[in-house]
C-alpha cells in the first residue's frame, strides 16, 4: 500500500506480494509472478526509479509501454510502440479465427495452421 501512496498506479513485481485481496480492494493492481504469506517488506524496498530495469528477462526502459491484466504483462519498447499498434487488427483477427476454430471442434495445432 505505500507504493500507492507514493503515487504509484500500478506496481510490477519480479517476485512474490502478500496480501493481493487486499490490494484489490483497495483497487490498487499488482502483478507478481506469486504470492506469499512471508512478509517481504524488510526483503524490498524502492531504491531508484525511472531507470532501466530486467524484470523476468525483459528489459524495461523508461518510457516503455506495460500492459498488465490476469494473464501477464507485456512490455512494449516505446520505440516499437507504432509498429505494434498497426500489427494488432491482424493479431487480433488471428486470434478470433483460432477460438472459433476450436470452438467447431478443430485442433489447437490445426487452428494455428
Amino acid at each position: 500500500m505505500r507504493a500507492k501512496q507514493l503515487g504509484a498506479e500500478v506496481v510490477v513485481v519480479d517476485g512474490h506480494i502478500q496480501d493481493l485481496a487486499e490490494h484489490l480492494d483497495n483497487d490498487f493492481a499488482v502483478f507478481a509472478t506469486g504470492t506469499s504469506i512471508i512478509a517481504t517488506e524488510f526483503q524490498s524496498r524502492a531504491s531508484q526509479v525511472e531507470i532501466p530495469v530486467t524484470v523476468s528477462g525483459t528489459h524495461v526502459k523508461p518510457g516503455d509501454i506495460i500492459l498488465a491484466d490476469e494473464d501477464g504483462v507485456v512490455c512494449i519498447s516505446a520505440n516499437t510502440l507504432d509498429a505494434v499498434v498497426e500489427m494488432l487488427p491482424r493479431l487480433v483477427e488471428a486470434d478470433d479465427k483460432v477460438k472459433k476454430d476450436v470452438q467447431r471442434g478443430v485442433t489447437v495445432a490445426e487452428a494455428f495452421q
